[in-house]
């Protein structure tokens, strides 16, 4: 099924299952460091693989952390003091899940950083990532104050990484996924795909350039596939149902 869009008018009435809008743009692809991947079942806490969906109220909320922290980075007031502040993070936000932070301007990408693997709580995840992707995504330079108001965040929080038995398992759409070989690796988040009209092959080759692969190295027998899905939502569109200041969530 394919990821469904929506934005932050929406978030009152359902849940998102939508990817990042350029996808981390295959125009702006670069060679990545490989890819940390869980390495058995018991790697992953055992909690992180069947959280709940997140409720509205815990997405809005995420949404202002990662507008929060990406204004205090840009400004210069990092480590900010009041952060979470008016903010109740729930055991939900609490639970450690692999999460991305993605900006854009002008409907282009901007920054986009991640972590894949459930290592810190979600709530922090999103934190540390909208300062990254302001400030640490090599393909940019660092956003400047003067771009704040023109930069649209949208978080992603991830499933654990699945090892599939080849790429015909993929779905399109559905699936984000890791290609690895060796020592590169590169991935693409789940409706990349989609967006740039790509059909499994095309979105391969792409992943195989972007891990600095032959393009055709998905076809390989030695490369390896992960997938995982994703809950994505942006503060694109109406006005947030939560202010800056005084957001609550839900546990």
């Amino acid at each position: 099924m394919p990821a469904r869009r929506t934005n932050i008018a929406m978030l009152t009435a359902l849940g998102v299952t939508v990817m990042l809008s350029s996808g981390c743009d295959r125009k702006r692809e670069k060679e990545w460091s490989p890819l940390p991947l869980p390495r058995s079942s018991s790697s992953v806490p055992a909690s992180s693989s069947e959280l709940r969906p997140l409720s509205a109220r815990q997405k809005a909320t995420l949404l202002v952390l990662a507008r929060r922290s990406l204004d205090a980075a840009v400004k210069s007031t990092w480590p900010p003091h009041a952060l979470t502040g008016g903010l109740t993070i729930g055991p939900r936000l609490r639970h450690k899940q692999g999460a991305f932070v993605t900006l854009k301007k002008r409907g282009r990408l901007r920054g986009c950083i991640g972590t894949i693997l459930p290592r810190m709580p979600l709530y922090q995840a999103v934190i540390s990532n909208a300062r990254n992707a302001a400030l640490k995504d090599p393909r940019f330079p660092e956003v400047t104050p003067g771009e704040l108001g023109e930069i649209v965040v949208e978080v992603s929080a991830l499933s654990v990484p699945k090892k599939i038995g080849g790429y015909g398992s993929i779905v399109v759409g559905r699936h984000g996924i890791i290609l690895r070989q060796g020592n590169r690796s590169a991935t693409f988040l789940p409706h990349v795909a989609t967006e740039q009209g790509w059909n499994r092959a095309q979105t391969l080759r792409h992943l195989s350039r972007k891990a600095g692969l032959p393009t055709s190295a998905w076809k390989d027998p030695a490369t390896v596939y992960h997938v995982y899905t994703a809950e994505v939502w942006s503060e694109e569109g109406e006005a947030h149902p939560l202010s800056k200041s005084g957001a609550t969530s839900s546990p």
